[in-house]
Order: C-alpha cells, then structure tokens, then sequence
C-alpha cells in the first residue's frame, strides 16, 4: 500500500498536464504552459480580449500575471516560499497575508 501511495505521489509532482484543447502534453512549466495558452489554436477565442485561454477550463484572461495565479489552481505550483517557516504560496500577496497574520 505504502508503495502506491509513494508512486502516485510522484506522479502527482512530476508528471506533465494536458491541453483539454489540442491534447498535447505540457511539462509542468508555468510559463511554457502560458505560452501554450496564448498560441493554442484549438482554444476558443471569442474575441481579441481572450489572449490568454486556460489549457483546462473555459477560463480566460487578458492579463498575464492573473493567467499564471490562474494556472496555478490547476498545477498546485506554490512558487513562494515563506522565509519563516515551511509555508509556501501561490501568490506573492497571499504570501504577504500569511507572514502578516502568523509572524508579527
């Protein structure tokens, strides 16, 4: 049992993600999955403000920034990391909150 828990963890952190548009397979990478987003052409686009088009849900967004926070949902990439503890976070202002309400 311990041996499956422990593969399907890895799995779980190491394997790519899948365009539900195009079925290509992307590496875990945030911003080639961005880029993915952007060029996609099997995407939906209804209209030029959908610049970005999530790789898995009918999300989109103009604003680069708030596509990789978006991203993240689907990835559970946690980029910063609390200089306190062992906490880390998906966005640098839930970061801030965190440090905010549990080291001051």
């Amino acid at each position: 049992m311990f041996g499956y828990i422990f593969y399907c963890l890895f799995i779980m952190n190491f394997s790519d993600v899948t365009c539900s548009y195009c079925l290509e397979h992307l590496s875990m990478d945030t911003e080639l999955i961005l880029a993915h987003c952007k060029k996609c052409s099997n995407m939906p686009r209804a209209d030029s403000s959908h610049l970005y088009v999530c790789f898995k849900c009918k999300y989109h967004q103009y604003n680069s920034d708030r596509m990789k926070r978006h991203i993240r949902t689907h990835t559970g990439e946690k980029p910063f990391k609390c200089h306190f503890c062992a906490h880390s976070a998906t966005s640098k202002s839930n970061l801030k909150t965190h440090v905010m309400v549990k080291h001051q």
